[in-house]
């Protein structure tokens, strides 16, 4: 049987992005990061692509999830499904339900993460779209406004939560007697900060964000998710100034020798540690204050004008453990 087409939503272009690391090298220490939302209208830019994140669905609805003031049996058709966010195992599950023409923007998200679905859940922004392509009928439903989704995150000392906005998108296909629904869900918020870079003219701050390609909830996927620079530094970012995150590159010092950097991220974290690849860094520092859920429109740090303090002397340290030798 062919394979269905999947269709991303118009302006999500993707893009190809090579691992090598093309920008000023960024120099060693702890930077502040600002959590950030895209609209529809940056994304319909092309500057910025996302590949979003498939749902799992399934005609039954799992009996823990209770569906409270929505009458799910007056639509024809209906689907459950859920969307893996966050590195913590936790499903967020939701309803879709196909209306009279063919489109499934009838959403319920468990936005909340209660296992419970409710009224006032329900994504009410979506625009539709019919065509045809290889013979196949195509129903697309887009929503333009993300929606918040609470995301539970394991961290390296405590579990934690943080709001997050994603957009969502329906794909319905025909051709004969195949037919196919998918879901499909594209984050919209993304870090930002500064950071210092080595230049031919000395040390300059750039200012850069970091994307969540894959739309997994998670920006610390090294070699899938995004990272920007905006070496214009005309305030906006481009598709030439973009890269797939690397994990590891080098340093040439001002004497000539290379020694290899490290970016520590955590899966979510309003700070960045670009360290030396040997070094004993403690990621716990990374982690974030609180333990409750966080509104993705909050600035949670400072402006970026509070400039990072780039210099390895103010990087913590692990201490070694005792060995119990006394003295």
């Amino acid at each position: 049987m062919r394979k269905f087409l999947y269709l991303t939503v118009i302006g999500l272009g993707l893009l190809s992005f090579g691992f090598t690391w093309k920008y000023p090298v960024p120099l060693e220490g702890i930077y502040p990061l600002k959590l950030k939302t895209l609209t529809i209208f940056d994304l319909s830019s092309g500057e910025i692509p996302l590949f979003g994140s498939m749902a799992e669905l399934t005609d039954s609805k799992p009996d823990f999830l209770a569906i409270d003031g929505i009458d799910y049996q007056q639509f024809s058709r209906v689907k459950f499904g859920n969307f893996r966010f966050g590195n913590n195992e936790v499903k967020c599950w939701f309803m879709i339900a196909q209306n009279s023409a063919g489109y499934w923007d009838s959403f319920y998200l468990d936005q909340n993460l209660d296992n419970r679905l409710t009224k006032k859940e329900e994504i009410k922004s979506f625009q539709t779209n019919q065509r045809k392509k290889s013979g196949y009928t195509i129903w697309q439903a887009d929503s333009l406004i993300p929606v918040s989704v609470t995301i539970s995150y394991k961290g390296i000392t405590k579990e934690y939560q943080q709001n997050l906005y994603f957009f969502i998108s329906t794909i319905a296909e025909s051709k004969k007697d195949e037919y196919h629904v998918s879901a499909v869900a594209y984050n919209a918020s993304f870090l930002e900060g500064e950071f210092k870079a080595g230049t031919t003219k000395g040390n300059r701050l750039y200012k850069f964000i970091i994307i969540d390609a894959d739309g997994n909830g998670c920006f610390n996927d090294y070699g899938k998710d995004l990272l920007f620079m905006n070496l214009r530094q005309d305030g906006s970012f481009h598709k030439n100034e973009c890269q797939k995150l690397p994990e590891f590159f080098d340093s040439t010092g001002a004497d000539k020798t290379i020694k290899q950097l490290r970016i520590n991220l955590l899966p979510f974290s309003l700070k960045l540690g670009i360290t030396e690849a040997i070094s004993d860094f403690d990621p716990a520092q990374l982690e974030p204050p609180l333990s409750q859920p966080i509104d993705a429109k909050q600035e949670s740090v400072p402006a970026p004008d509070a400039a990072p303090t780039p210099t390895s002397d103010d990087l913590t340290k692990v201490k070694p453990a005792d060995s119990g030798s006394g003295n």
